[in-house]
C-alpha cells in the first residue's frame, strides 16, 4: 500500500537584509513557494554579510498510526519526502546540496505572505518558532543529540537499531538546479511512530558549509502546502507491503502455495469459535487444513493471518504436495501414478477445529503439474477489466477488483454461455494516471502497489485522498505473465475524489 501524507505546516525562516534591516521577525506561512536561500556580500548596506533561509515542515502522522495497530510494520517499510521544483524562470544555483534534520520542537505556520520585504510579522520567523516561543538559537540553529533539551533540531542519536549514536542529518546534492527533492526519512518516520522522536516536523537547508562560504546561492524554490496543485504540496509517501496472494487457482505439485480462508458474519469479519465455550480461534498453529482424495489425506496446520497483529477472522495455511508421493488414492494406484495420468487432481478441502471435530469450511480445489511450454515466444493479449467505486469523499479507503484476461486463450467451443475465467497473476502492480493530462500520479513500485490475488483475481486498496480533487483517474498495471512484463491499461474504471 501507499500512504501518501501531506504538509500539515510549512514555511521557511530568514534573516534577510531588507533596507539596511535584518526581516528577522518576518513569517511567510501563506506563501505559495519555499524559499531556501544564501546571499553572500549581495548587501551594499554590510560588506561581506551571509543572509539565509531555511525550510521548516511538519507532517501528520495520524493515520500511520491507525496503521501501526493494522497491516504498517514500523520495521519495514520505506517512507520518502517529496517536494516540487518551482521554476520561474529565474537563474537558480546549480550543484549544491540541500541538508535535512528532524526537528526536536514543534513550529507555528504563521499568515505571513509577504515574500519581498518580508514585512507580515508573525511566527514562525527567525526568532521564534511560536508566539512568545524563541528558538535556543535563532533561525533554528541549535542542534544536539537526541534527547537533550535545550536544542531546536535533532543532529545525532541512537534509535536502538544497532548502529549506536549516529548523525541524523540526511542529504540531496543538486547538479543542474531544478530537480525535485526526493529524500528517504524511514528511519525518522519510524522513530517518530515509536515515540524515540517528539516531532513529525524537519529542517531543510544548505549544509553548514555552504551557509558559511562565500558563494551566493539564490533560489531553490519548492511548491509549499498552499499551491492550488495538490499533486505538488510537499508530503511523505510511504509503502509498505499489505498484499495477501491465495494461490487457490493456481496450486502445483512440488510449489509451496498458500490457502486464505475468511469468515464473516452478517457482513463483518470474526475470528471462528471452538468448543462448549466457545473459544475464538486464534493466534499460531490454531487450526488443521485437510487435503483428500480417495484414500489419500494430507494435514497442514493454519494460522491466523497477522501483519504487525492478527487479522480478525482472517486464517491462512501453507500447503505443498510433491508430485513424487507415494502414499496409496486407491488400491495400488499411489497419488504420484495419478499425477502422471491426469497432470491434475480434485482435492477435498477441510478446514477444522484443532481437534477435528468443529468444521469451519468445506470444499474442493485443483492442484495441477507444471507444465513446460514448446514454444520460445508466447503471443499474450492481456487485457485488465477492473471494477470499483467511482468516487469517494477524503480519506476514504477504496476497495479495486482487477481481472486479467489473455485473449490469445482460445475457448473451447459450447452450446451453452461459458463464464471465462481471470488468469491469475502474482506479481502485478499498479499506478494511477490522470486522465486529462496523462501525468503519473502514483507509479509502480515493487512493494507499495503490489496487488493481491485471491479465487476472484487481483484486488488493491488505496486511499482516496493520494488523488488530486475532481480530477477522473485512470489505471494501469506492470503484470508478469509467462515470464514477460507488461503495462496494461485498466478498462471500465476512472476514479475522482469527490466531496
Amino acid at each position: 500500500m501507499i500512504v501518501v501524507v501531506t504538509a500539515s505546516a510549512d514555511t521557511y525562516v530568514t534573516d534577510k537584509i531588507v533596507d539596511s534591516t535584518r526581516a528577522v521577525s518576518g513569517n511567510v506561512g501563506r506563501a505559495g513557494t519555499i524559499d531556501v536561500f544564501k546571499l553572500y556580500n549581495e548587501s551594499y548596506q554590510v560588506t561581506g554579510a551571509i543572509e539565509i533561509s531555511r525550510a521548516l515542515l511538519s507532517f501528520d502522522y495520524g493515520r500511520l498510526r491507525e496503521l501501526v495497530s493494522s497491516s504498517l510494520d514500523v520495521s519495514d517499510f520505506r517512507a520518502v519526502m517529496k517536494m516540487k521544483n518551482v521554476s520561474t524562470g529565474q537563474p537558480v544555483p546549480s550543484n549544491f546540496t540541500l541538508s535535512l534534520f528532524p526537528l526536536a520542537r514543534t513550529f507555528n505556520e504563521g499568515l505571513g505572505r509577504d515574500v519581498s520585504s518580508f514585512a507580515d510579522v508573525d511566527t514562525a520567523n527567525f526568532l521564534s518558532r511560536s508566539v512568545d516561543v524563541e528558538w535556543f538559537a535563532s533561525g533554528c540553529s541549535a542542534g544536539g543529540l537526541l534527547g537533550s533539551v535545550n536544542i531546536d533540531y535533532i543532529s545525532s542519536g541512537n534509535l536502538g537499531d544497532g548502529l549506536g549514536v549516529r548523525s541524523f542529518e540526511t542529504k540531496q546534492s543538486f547538479v543542474v538546479g531544478n530537480e525535485d527533492l526526493e529524500i528517504d526519512v524511514t528511519d525518522f518516520v519510524s522513530a517518530s511512530l515509536v515515540g524515540q522522536i517528539p516531532t513529525s516536523a524537519f529542517r531543510l537547508s544548505y549544509t553548514g558549509s555552504q551557509e558559511n562560504d562565500s558563494v551566493t546561492r539564490f533560489v531553490k524554490r519548492f511548491a509549499s502546502r498552499h499551491v492550488k496543485d495538490e499533486v505538488s504540496r510537499p508530503k511523505i509517501v510511504v509503502y509498505f507491503d499489505d498484499s495477501r496472494i491465495d494461490n487457490r487457482k493456481s496450486m502445483l505439485f512440488d510449489v509451496s502455495g498458500t490457502l486464505y480462508l475468511t469468515n464473516t458474519v452478517r457482513g463483518s469479519r470474526r475470528n471462528f469459535v471452538s468448543g462448549s465455550s466457545l473459544s475464538p480461534v486464534v493466534g499460531s498453529n490454531c487450526l488443521i487444513l485437510t487435503l483428500t482424495t480417495g484414500s489419500f489425506s494430507a494435514s497442514f496446520t493454519g494460522s491466523q493471518d497477522s501483519y504487525t497483529s492478527p487479522v480478525v477472522g482472517v486464517y491462512r495455511a501453507p500447503v505443498i504436495i510433491t508430485s513424487n508421493d507415494s502414499r496409496a488414492v486407491s488400491g495400488s494406484v499411489k497419488l504420484s501414478d495419478h499425477i502422471r495420468a491426469s497432470g491434475s487432481i480434485t482435492f477435498g478441502e477441510r478446514w477444522t477445529s484443532l481437534d477435528r471435530t468443529v468444521v469451519f469450511r468445506s470444499g474442493t480445489f485443483t492442484m495441477r503439474k507444471e507444465e513446460a511450454e514448446t514454444s520460445f515466444y508466447l503471443e499474450e493479449k492481456l487485457v485488465a477489466h477492473c471494477s470499483g467505486p467511482q468516487t469517494a469523499p477524503h480519506n476514504t479507503p477504496v476497495l479495486v477488483r482487477v481481472r486479467f484476461f489473455d485473449l490469445s486463450h482460445e475457448q473451447e467451443s459450447s452450446k451453452f454461455p461459458l463464464k471465462v475465467e481471470p488468469i491469475q497473476i502474482e506479481s502485478a502492480l499498479y499506478r494511477f494516471v490522470d486522465a486529462m493530462s496523462g501525468q503519473v500520479i502514483v507509479d509502480f513500485d515493487s512493494v507499495g502497489t503490489k496487488m493481491s490475488l485471491d479465487e476472484n483475481g487481483n484486488f488493491f486498496t488505496f486511499y482516496s485522498d493520494i488523488m488530486p480533487y475532481g480530477r477522473p483517474i485512470t489505471l494501469e498495471f506492470l503484470a508478469t505473465y509467462n515470464g514477460n512484463q507488461k503495462i496494461v491499461s485498466g478498462k471500465g474504471y476512472t476514479f475522482t475524489l469527490g466531496n
